[in-house]
């Protein structure tokens, strides 16, 4: 802004508007290109797991209904994508949740879960132009591409350390 002694009220708070008019509309944009990465993240994670397997588990996309309706499903662990409930002007929040896998209607566990889950809360940053992915808990900051590709690898050491602490508490059961 300029210097205010030469500017008259009126001036001076249409330039306080249009600044704050350009910070909204900003703030809007990070928004709706929030909201388009998280997507793009969610189909490349679909993308780069549909179809495969680790040794006999098949990776299957929301195979069911659930509480949280997007998450892959490896056996029963479950890579879960969710997003809470914005109100007014808020950003968006995201996480990623590595988990026994959704329970089904009617369905209970037996048991208590082998291993706890892990939780990743996201935030997006714009960098010239370029969005990342951060991940507070982690340190990591990654484009979109790269994150699918490291959450998926997590995802499969995640449904490997489950694995092994099933077997561990209940070495007579087939896993």
């Amino acid at each position: 802004m300029t210097e205010h002694s030469s500017l008259s009220f009126d001036e001076f708070l249409r330039q306080c508007n249009d600044a704050k008019s350009a910070e909204d509309g900003d703030q809007a944009l990070l928004r709706a290109a929030a909201a388009q990465e998280w997507q793009r993240l969610k189909d490349r994670l679909r993308r780069i797991t549909e179809g495969k397997r680790l040794g006999a588990d098949v990776f299957e996309w929301s195979p069911y209904p659930a509480p949280y309706p997007d998450f892959i499903k490896l056996k029963d662990v479950a890579l879960c994508f969710e997003s809470g409930t914005v109100v007014g002007d808020a950003a968006q929040k995201y996480r990623l949740v590595f988990s026994r896998r959704p329970l089904r209607s009617g369905e209970m566990w037996a048991n208590a879960e082998p291993i706890p889950a892990e939780r990743w809360w996201l935030a997006l940053e714009a960098e010239n132009g370029v969005l990342h992915w951060l991940v507070r808990e982690n340190r990591l900051r990654m484009k979109t591409e790269e994150f699918a590709d490291h959450a998926a690898m997590r995802f499969v050491e995640y449904h490997q350390r489950y694995a092994a602490a099933v077997k561990a508490r209940y070495p007579w059961a087939s896993i």
